[in-house]
Formats: structure tokens, C-alpha cells, sequence
């Protein structure tokens, strides 16, 4: 099976007009792709990605010398399915909005407006697929805000925000506040992002800042927010309050300290597409200090930590940075960090017990090392290079197996069940449950510990040989490794890393500039 789909041909345009239009609007085709499979009865072809066009567009005017700007967009994509496999991927998807900015009183104020939708086209697996994903689980038992339906063949929703902002131009005091939402069937992930449909949330900022030097500080600012979260039947999700401040010191040194509280709230994606979970609130808190960033040689520390109430969550992390420029011309930088995370509630699958789901959960214990090493040499005015890689290792080992009893319950302890050891049995990597005890078992799951092993890596010679006019040269590498282990052991992981076949791209990109 091809590893990449192949681009056809691709256009983008740009620009802005004397009358205060800016214009963007990007074009691509992809190709048919196809597998080919060896079988006893004979090798054949499997279309495997279908052709498929890609359309993104977006204009803006601008009004009253920039003060008021109102702008529109609009996506879409489309892919011509012939094969009944395929069935599963939308035939079309389409996502457009309006927004409007105004800066007012001296651009002190500045209010912002958007709305959007989205709109998608398929056979009733792929509308099936969009609604029982993780971004909405329609088929919640309790889910008051949609209503599931597997024979659906189109799926449409909206989105918006409204937002005040002072921007402290002429004040110290600054504020933002606001609101924005998302339908159940908002969906824009076939050319965007988006995690989560079915959401009201609200949000205000302040923030004081003092911009001249005073005392020992060049600069300080100290930061206030608070946000709560609904689903659009009128849930609540949850909340939290906020408190941070930054500053630079005289000699040129600064920091910045967090913290946050959360409050206990609602999930309707905790149990994968079960009934709405009730959440422990939790406190977290982080800092960081970095050095003079115009030094030859300057780093930066810091560490955050969070915990939950209930002891549902206890998490931390620690990181540090060295920069070094030992000639005009070169940069090297190596940034490592390491992190811990114990949590009580990790989901691991959903069982079948006499025709009824049980949610099986289990205590995890997650570390985590990674590092960033970038490397940029100027040769000359014209002719740079650049090096960036990350090696990325995790493990993450399961106790304490339980399964939910009732998801609402006041107490945290009384939301699970956690399985005797005459309940559950494990047997060469799979844990059998007999949740009865009448010595059959009832339902069994695999042990999902876990060691991730990934590293990314660039390479890129940049030379503009004339200007305005470059060549760049660029070597990618990725490695990823997977085991069912879960000890974490800084060496054996890299070591293991990188012992992985890599996966190389080279890639040749050349433009000329042209003056008409």
C-alpha cells in the first residue's frame, strides 16, 4: 500500500487589492491510490484513497483604515468514491463561516463576532462513523443534546463566538471576555481540527500590566481567568479559576508562575461513548526561569505539577533548556524533560456482561522522556542550515483493575468497583474476570501497558540564490516503535528507538521570483 497519496497538481493565490481586499484561496487534486495484494486466487488492485479535491478560501476587507474588518471563509472537499470499501469516508465536506473585527475608542476596545457551520455528505457508514466518534459519541444513553441515528447520510451543525476585548493600549488594565459554542454535529476535522462538538463554553481574562521599568523590573504582569463549560442540553462540564504572572527583571532574567484551580465537573467522553462521568476537580501549579536571552550562553528551568482531588491524579514534569552560540554564525540548543503521571481512572475497554456494557478502567502509571536538539549555521547571508530532532520515549504500566458501578456517585470511591483478587486473574498477559465468582469466566481484556518509542528529525539547507528566489534541500526522518511492556528504562528505550528501521524523505523544493 502506497505511504503517501500523490498530489496531482495544486494552485494558491494571494494578494490584496487597492481597495483594502486581502485574497487567499488554495487548490489541490490527490490521486487514486491503490494497494496491491498478493491472494492465492490471484494478485489484484484495491483502491485504498480515492481522488479527491481540496478547496480552501478566505477574503477580508478592511474598513475605516483597519479599524473594522469583516472576513468570510469557506473549505470543502470532495472525494469521488466508486468503490463500496470505501464507503466509510465522506463524498463531501463543507465548512464555511463570517467574522467580523472592530477596534473602537481609540482601538482601547476591540470586538470580535464569528459564526460558522459545516455541512457533510456520505453513504450511512461514514455519517454513522462522524457521530459515534470521539469528538460527540451520539449513542450516550443519556445524551440529552442529540439524537443517534445510523441510517443518517448527512450531518450539519454551527459554531460561534463573541468576544470584548481591552486591549491596553493606552491603560494598564487590560480584559477579554466571552463566549463561544459548537453544535453536536459541527465537524470540520476533514480539513482542520477539532476535538470536541457540543459545547457552550465562557471565559473573561484580566490582566495589569507595567510596561516601563520600576523597582528591580524591566517589566511585570499578573493575570487573572476563570472559564465554565456546558454541553449545549444545558449540562454543566466543568470549570476552573486561574492565577499567573511574568515579569522581566533589570538584568534582563525572567519567569512566570501558574496556578489553577479546577472544579468537579462532567464528562460525556470519559467512558467512551457511555453514560456522562462525573470528574474530580484538581489543583495544578508550574513556574519557569530563563536567562538573559541576548547572553552567548542561556537557559531556562521550570516544573509544573498537578493534583487531583480524591487523589484521582497526581502528575508533574520538570524540563530545562541550554542555548549556545559560540560564534555569530551557529546555535545550538538542547532542550530535555522528564515526566510522571499517576491516574486513577485511565480507560482501557469496554466489555460485554450479560448483554450489559462494563467500563473497565484502570490506575496508571505513565514516565515520560523527550528532548529537542536544533542546530542553525549560517554560512553566509544566503546559505543556512538548519537541523531539528526529538527523541520521544513513554511507558506506562496498569493496577488496581475496576470497573464502573455508578459514574454520578458524590464520592469519587464510589463511582467504580475495584476487582478482588478472586475476581480477576491474570494469565499471561490477559486479565480474566469472573465478576460472579461462579468460576466461569465472564469477560477478559489484555494488559494495555505500553512503551512508546518515536523520533522525528529535519534537515534543511536553505540557499536563495538570487533574491527573492531560494532552493531548499531537506531530509526528514521519523522512527516509531511500539512493545507491550511498560518498564521504563531511559537506555533500553533508546536503545530500542534507535534500533527501529527509519522511515527517510527527501524532498527538493526550488522557486524563482520573477518581476513583471
Amino acid at each position: 500500500m502506497p505511504e503517501n497519496t500523490s498530489i496531482l497538481g495544486a494552485a494558491k493565490l494571494t494578494g490584496k487589492t487597492a481597495g483594502g481586499m486581502s485574497i487567499g484561496i488554495m487548490e489541490s487534486v490527490t490521486a487514486l491510490e491503490r494497494a496491491d495484494i498478493a491472494a492465492p486466487g490471484g494478485d489484484r488492485q484495491e483502491a485504498v484513497e480515492p481522488t479527491t479535491n481540496y478547496f480552501v478560501g478566505r477574503v477580508m476587507q478592511d474598513y475605516d483604515e483597519g479599524n473594522t474588518v469583516i472576513g468570510a471563509m469557506m473549505t470543502a472537499v470532495n472525494r469521488k468514491i466508486e468503490d463500496s470499501h470505501l464507503g466509510f469516508l465522506r463524498r463531501s465536506a463543507y465548512a464555511g463561516g463570517l467574522d467580523l473585527q472592530h477596534h473602537f475608542h481609540d482601538r482601547d476596545y476591540r470586538v470580535e463576532a464569528r459564526v460558522f457551520g459545516s455541512h457533510l455528505r456520505g453513504d450511512a457508514e461514514a455519517i454513522d462513523l462522524v457521530q459515534t466518534s470521539s469528538a460527540r459519541y451520539f449513542q450516550r444513553p443519556d445524551n440529552d443534546s442529540a439524537t443517534y441515528d445510523p441510517t443518517r447520510t448527512s450531518l450539519g451543525g454551527t459554531g460561534g463566538s463573541l468576544l470584548l476585548t481591552r486591549t491596553g493600549n493606552n491603560t494598564p488594565f487590560m480584559f477579554q471576555t466571552g463566549g463561544a459554542w459548537r453544535t453536536p454535529g459541527f465537524e470540520i476535522n476533514d480539513l482542520g481540527y477539532m476535538r470536541r462538538a457540543d459545547e457552550i463554553n465562557q471565559s473573561t481574562w484580566a490582566g495589569y500590566t507595567k510596561r516601563n521599568p520600576f523597582s528591580i523590573f524591566n517589566r511585570w504582569q499578573l493575570n487573572t481567568n476563570q472559564w465554565f463549560n456546558w454541553d449545549t442540553a444545558g449540562n454543566y462540564l466543568g470549570g476552573a479559576v486561574n492565577m499567573n504572572s511574568s515579569w522581566e527583571w533589570k538584568n534582563r532574567w525572567g519567569g512566570y508562575w501558574n496556578v489553577s484551580h479546577a472544579y468537579d465537573g462532567m464528562s460525556n467522553t470519559e467512558l467512551r461513548g457511555g453514560p456522562a462521568f462525573k470528574t474530580p476537580g484538581g489543583t495544578e501549579a508550574s513556574f519557569n526561569i530563563w536567562s538573559d536571552h541576548s547572553k552567548d550562553v542561556r537557559f531556562s528551568f521550570g516544573a509544573w505539577t498537578e493534583k487531583g482531588d480524591d487523589d484521582s491524579t497526581d502528575q508533574w514534569s520538570a524540563w530545562t533548556s541550554i542555548a549556545i552560540r559560540p560564534s555569530n554564525t551557529i546555535q545550538i540548543s538542547v532542550n530535555p524533560s522528564f515526566s510522571r503521571n499517576l491516574r486513577e481512572m485511565q480507560y482501557v475497554e469496554t466489555a460485554d456482561y450479560d448483554g450489559a456494557d462494563r467500563y473497565v478502567f484502570g490506575h496508571l502509571d505513565q514516565r515520560t522522556f523527550d528532548l529537542t536538539f536544533r542546530l542553525d549555521y549560517c554560512l553566509t547571508p544566503n546559505l543556512t542550515v538548519q537541523y531539528y530532532g526529538s527523541p520521544f520515549v513513554s511507558a506506562g504500566s496498569y493496577s488496581r483493575f475496576k470497573h464502573v458501578t455508578d459514574p454520578k456517585a458524590n464520592r469519587f470511591a464510589d463511582r467504580y468497583h475495584v476487582y478482588t483478587g478472586a475476581e480477576i486473574n491474570d494469565t499471561d498477559g490477559d486479565f480474566a474476570v469472573d465478576e460472579n465468582r461462579d468460576g466461569s469466566v465472564d469477560y477478559a481484556f489484555s494488559d494495555p501497558k505500553f512503551n512508546i518509542r518515536d523520533f522525528n528529525s529535519n534537515l534543511v539547507v536553505r540557499w536563495e540564490y538570487n533574491p527573492g528566489s531560494t532552493l531548499f534541500v531537506v531530509w526528514s526522518q521519523s522512527r516509531f516503535g511500539y512493545l507491550n511492556d511498560g518498564t521504563f528504562n531511559l537506555n533500553d528505550d533508546l536503545d530500542g528507538l534507535f534500533g527501529v528501521h527509519p522511515h527517510n524523505v527527501f524532498l527538493v523544493k526550488f522557486n524563482r521570483w520573477f518581476s513583471l
